[in-house]
């Protein structure tokens, strides 16, 4: 009750949750558990990474109301709240698999999971497709990745499997990287399937929710590392891409993406920890110095339907990775 206390969806959200017990129930479950496994995780494979905690999920939401006009607002329902909470609990989720988690995501009882509309390949074929591009990525793709002190010791990509399970710093940033450029599907897969682990009793979204509903979380969860037409497609092949079960799918993706891309803050990357730390990573350490680089965020711009982003970059690349977002 205490970390339900402590934390939450933005006002109007809440206000809404409050009036439908059910999805109220579901929503301070989720948050509630998966906060605890945020907490606990150690991003094993992204310890160089921005934050992805829960105080970004609570970003993404907070921003999420502050897009909706008035005429949303009004017409927004507690499933729409519901089901937006939970895809953006989701979206970046799989940052926090653990050593184990991704064993089975790879090898073990979650390997042939998929969702067929999207997917036709397990994970095991992605996996072995990876480390077969991994062997030849150029000096700049390793720098990138795993920092220069590794590109001068001769680093070649081998399958950490054949160490398991004693990764070492290289086998970490490796996997990471393969869950980065598949986080979008994973989402989909903790909605529908739970979270891979040999434990007995898995993470999983609530009983209480569908297998539609579950689904439905998913596709709005992957969507934000998709063009946004797939998705919807998707939605409309199998439900309605408008409006089902009070639910408006396509507007909670465009919500999620938008706010996720907003969420270009210097909070989440204070520049003191330049000061106690070293990140190798090229790619990590630039995302940070973006992120430091964000002086202001604020929609009370002269143009009311506008968002004024004022920026400091400090250099031509953190210049270039802004105009790029």
């Amino acid at each position: 009750i205490s970390l339900i206390m402590s934390f939450g969806p933005p006002a109007l959200f809440d206000t809404i949750l409050a009036a439908h017990r059910p999805e109220r129930s579901i929503v301070d479950q989720v948050f509630t558990e998966f906060s605890i496994w945020f907490k606990t995780s150690g991003t094993r494979f992204f310890r160089d990474y921005t934050d992805h905690g829960m105080d970004h999920v609570y970003g993404v939401l907070k921003t999420c109301e502050a897009l909706m006009t008035e005429s949303s607002k009004i017409l927004i329902s507690g499933s729409d709240v519901c089901v937006l909470c939970l895809a953006s609990v989701l979206h970046d989720s799989a940052i926090h698999l653990s050593e184990d988690g991704f064993h089975q995501l790879i090898k073990g009882s979650s390997k042939d999971n998929r969702i067929p509309d999207f997917d036709q390949k397990t994970w095991e074929e992605l996996w072995d497709e990876f480390l077969f591009e991994a062997r030849r990525w150029d000096d700049t793709r390793i720098r990138n990745i795993f920092g220069i002190d590794i590109l001068k010791s001769g680093y070649r990509a081998t399958d950490p499997f054949g160490r398991w399970p004693n990764f070492n710093d290289t086998d970490y940033k490796l996997v990471g990287e393969f869950i980065r450029k598949h986080h979008p599907r994973i989402a989909h897969e903790f909605a529908v399937y739970g979270v891979p682990s040999s434990s007995e009793k898995p993470l999983t979204l609530p009983a209480a929710l569908t297998d539609e509903q579950k689904d439905i979380i998913g596709t709005v969860a992957r969507s934000h590392g998709l063009p946004l037409r797939s998705p919807v497609d998707y939605i409309s092949k199998k439900y309605h891409k408008r409006e089902y079960q009070g639910i408006h799918t396509a507007y909670l993706m465009t919500l999620l993406r938008l706010a996720d891309y907003l969420q270009i803050d210097a909070s989440r990357a204070p520049n003191l920890v330049f000061r106690y730390r070293v990140i190798p990573s090229q790619s990590s350490t630039l995302e940070w110095k973006t992120h430091e680089a964000v002086q202001n965020i604020t929609a009370e711009a002269e143009d009311p339907e506008s968002v004024e982003i004022k920026v400091l970059p400090k250099s031509i690349e953190v210049f270039l990775r802004l105009k790029e977002w």
